[in-house]
């Protein structure tokens, strides 16, 4: 089996890269094939352990797990173009933590949960890092969340 994975960013020491990459191994483990991608790229990155977005191309019965942490620009057609999806909510910080200080920062986190609300409606699965993130799920879009 071939299993794709989508992060919203990817960088050397960030929690979503890590958990992406731990999936990657069990998936491994397992005999499944399949890459790694994200749009944005940290500096620091093990070249090749995350591909550019602008590379993948599998076919549409490819299942995907996308691993959400912010807005990123396209995801939308990533995970319509799937049936077969998972979208994994890392968390997204509430915009007003950042108005007075950060309103740039601000912005990004209102767009991310604008987001987050048509992904949740698109994908095929939808779960949580915690409680929290998949009650945050459920809410958005209806539909039950699970924590994984």
């Amino acid at each position: 089996m071939r299993v794709d994975q989508v992060l919203c960013a990817a960088g050397p020491v960030d929690a979503v890269t890590n958990q992406a990459l731990a999936y990657r191994a069990l998936f491994r483990g397992w005999g499944w094939t399949g890459e790694d991608y994200a749009p944005v790229q940290a500096p620091g990155m093990v070249r090749g352990s995350i591909r550019p977005l602008h590379e993948w191309r599998s076919g549409p019965s490819t299942p995907l797990v996308v691993h959400y942490s912010g807005y990123a620009r396209g995801l939308e057609s990533v995970v319509s173009s799937r049936p077969r999806s998972l979208l994994v909510s890392h968390n997204i910080t509430p915009p007003d933590y950042f108005w007075a200080a950060d309103p740039a920062e601000a912005v990004r986190c209102h767009l991310a949960r604008v987001q987050l609300t048509e992904l949740a409606r698109l994908a095929g699965e939808l779960a949580g890092v915690s409680g929290f993130n998949a009650r945050e799920l459920t809410e958005l879009s209806g539909r039950s969340a699970e924590v994984i």
